[in-house]
């Protein structure tokens, strides 16, 4: 008889069928083989019939409203359409996101609980120290769900109105300028601006865009980097000053905002990606579903042009590649927490 490792699912179950005298009848030995046979196959038929037992539920670990909750809204109702099955948005916001992602994290892993995942989310546990809520490895990426395009804004009687007047500004009268960020995403993106333009401008801390904009119309605070489609009805308005928007093109919702490379400060750019993922452990063939649905809808017409109104922009990448695209924005992070001394809990 071939030798099985008492550990594995068959040593298991053969000691739990085991008499008091120490034997396992053969009766038992052939049910203890036929159980992990069964229990072998039943994994990959899961997988297969994915997503057939319940519906799919995204979670979003910030308010309801903001870039990643309508981008995720608008993808579960064309993942719906291509999967035959539900799929539905939870807001579970709190503690920069770490509320939403943990409960992720935590979740078991077949496939039926994804997270909206990016900005800071994903840099968190970063600044956390040694012990973070949960870490990177307790995720598999399933693919690309968004790119936020950030912007810089001011208030509209700042004597500055692009990127190089901005420096200019600020190295005339340092720590007196001051800027407001609605999240860690967008600090970093900021603080790189600081440290690639040798600029020293005083950071308030606010909990979404809107407090920041309208502290900025107020005249409260001098500058905010905000998320574009946050700022989006004040560019209209012309309530507010565009200094320039974080990506490496300019934004094909306000082609005339110059990017703040362009304007003076050649190479800068930050933008905050989005990514689903899914606890460790998912089947692979859960993930490749689950990244074929995610790609599906974002090739439908009206989420495309959706995305582009709000200064949203997305790239259907596989899970692979979708990782060494967060590793890359994480290194990238890295570097500015480093270069900027941001304080890590210990």
């Amino acid at each position: 008889m071939t030798n099985r490792p008492s550990n594995s699912r068959y040593g298991i179950v053969r000691k739990f069928l085991k008499f008091r005298g120490g034997h396992v009848p053969m009766r038992c030995e052939a049910f203890a083989a036929m159980f992990v046979a069964l229990t072998a196959i039943a994994v990959p038929a899961m997988a297969q019939d994915f997503p057939a037992r319940k519906p799919i539920t995204i979670v979003v670990p910030f308010a309801p409203g903001g870039s990643t909750d309508t981008a995720a809204r608008m993808v579960a109702e064309r993942m719906t359409v291509f999967l035959k099955q539900t799929v539905l948005v939870d807001n579970k916001p709190g503690a920069s996101g770490t509320i939403g992602a943990n409960y992720v994290a935590r979740s078991t892993p077949d496939g039926y609980t994804v997270g909206a995942l990016g900005g800071s989310t994903t840099v968190i546990p970063h600044l956390m120290g040694p012990v973070p809520p949960y870490k990177f490895d307790d995720f598999v990426l399933v693919g690309q769900l968004c790119l936020v395009e950030a912007v810089i804004v001011a208030r509209k009687d700042l004597p500055a109105s692009n990127s190089r007047e901005l420096i200019a500004l600020a190295k005339a009268q340092p720590g007196k300028l001051q800027y407001g960020e609605s999240g860690t995403a967008m600090q970093l993106a900021f603080e790189l601006f600081k440290s690639t333009s040798g600029t020293d401008i005083l950071r308030v801390p606010y909990k979404g865009d809107a407090p920041a904009l309208t502290d900025v119309l107020g005249g409260h605070i001098d500058l905010a980097m905000v998320s574009l489609a946050g700022a989006a009805a004040h560019i209209k308005a012309g309530t507010v000053k565009v200094i320039g928007v974080t990506s490496a093109e300019r934004s094909k919702a306000f082609p005339a905002a110059l990017t703040i490379a362009e304007a003076g400060l050649p190479g800068y750019e930050a933008a905050v990606t989005t990514m689903l993922a899914v606890p460790r452990g998912t089947p692979q063939a859960v993930i490749q579903r689950l990244n074929e649905a995610l790609n599906e809808s974002l090739k439908d017409p009206v989420v495309i042009d959706r995305f582009t109104s709000l200064g949203l922009g997305a790239q259907r990448l596989s899970p692979a590649d979708a990782l060494v695209a967060l590793k890359a924005d994480l290194a990238k992070a890295d570097k500015v927490i480093k270069d900027a001394k941001i304080p890590t809990e210990r």
